[in-house]
């Protein structure tokens, strides 16, 4: 089954969730599906709505895709929710729809930030074969820029060997570098054989205590490792980050990466020819909506991507005709 990203199991389980409206829905939805599961079996008793729904969707893309769409099929025939069928349609489209990851903003660009992360992460040939801490620091932490960069490291490490992002903020009152020290340790213990990647938010905090934050932190990671720590430090007026944290490079948006990556997108899905014209109506679209003046605001660029590319998986049609207009 080809993997799907985050923010489509995050529409997929929104999607669930308000249209069932209830534990008791999802069962009958689970007991009419032809997904053979048995919702006692998957959901705990005691479990509320948005942990069933969660409970059943983990199952069912553990189980493969057939499961998934006949779990949604079933919720469509229960429940009339517009979502839904969007959601069973785009699992219809199978993996000609997912399973690529150009077709997701995440992989828009971002291409000095993966050279620096692979030039830590790997600079010889073995280096993949040793698990350690690696470190990185960053000066712009918005969103959803910094969401999709995890997604990114994520998508690197491995997902299914990798835990999803902690986070923690760094500041001399309500989060003392001290007590996050000793947080960082305890979850370093937790789930020792995935990946982690720790996020620090350090705004708040002085660039000294950052400095000796790091060194405390470093000191309580374990010589021996069976997967990789994955350190991001964030921090926008920084003059330098603590030793051994590597500084990412701040990304910076143009419209031949835009190009780039509409080609490729529309070459996955295999978008009828002359594909060369609908890669330019496409980009000037996305430029057009994304642009601050004479350049990309980042923010507004992974935006407008989502939007379209909810279009594109959901309704080929209307994304067709939203392009025409550009014409």
């Amino acid at each position: 089954m080809p993997d799907i990203t985050p923010h489509q199991r995050r529409t997929l389980y929104e999607a669930l969730v308000a249209a069932a409206g209830s534990v008791a829905t999802l069962e009958r939805i689970v007991g009419l599906s032809d997904t053979g599961f048995k919702f006692a079996e998957i959901v705990r008793a005691d479990a509320n709505l948005r942990d069933a729904a969660f409970a059943l969707i983990a199952a069912a893309e553990a189980a493969g895709w057939p499961t998934l769409r006949a779990l949604f099929a079933s919720a469509c025939r229960e429940v009339n929710s517009p979502a839904l069928r969007s959601a069973a349609a785009f699992l219809e489209q199978g993996s000609a729809a997912v399973g690529h990851e150009r077709l997701s903003s995440t992989m828009f660009d971002l291409a000095d930030v993966e050279q620096e992360f692979w030039n830590v992460m790997a600079p010889s040939p073995d280096a993949m074969k040793r698990k350690r801490l690696l470190a990185f620091g960053l000066r712009r932490g918005d969103e959803p820029f910094l969401t999709k960069l995890l997604e990114r490291f994520e998508l690197y490490l491995g997902r299914e060997q990798t835990q999803s992002a902690w986070r923690r903020q760094l500041s001399p009152t309500k989060f003392p570098p001290d007590k996050v020290v000793d947080a960082f340790a305890k979850y370093m213990t937790s789930l020792p054989a995935k990946n982690k990647l720790c996020v620090f938010h350090a705004d708040e905090a002085e660039e000294a205590a950052v400095d000796a934050f790091w060194q405390r932190a470093r000191e309580r990671v374990p010589p021996v490792l069976d997967a990789f720590i994955v350190a991001l430090i964030v921090k926008a007026d920084v003059s330098r980050f603590p030793d051994g944290v590597e500084p990412l490079p701040n990304p910076k948006f143009t419209y031949g990466h835009v190009r780039e990556w509409t080609e490729a997108a529309l070459s996955h899905i295999g978008w009828e020819e002359p594909r060369a014209k609908w890669v330019n109506v496409w980009s000037k679209r996305i430029y057009d909506e994304a642009a601050d003046g004479d350049t990309l605001d980042i923010q507004s660029v992974y935006q407008v991507l989502d939007d379209h590319l909810k279009l594109i998986l959901y309704n080929r049609d209307e994304f067709r005709d939203l392009l025409e207009e550009r014409e």
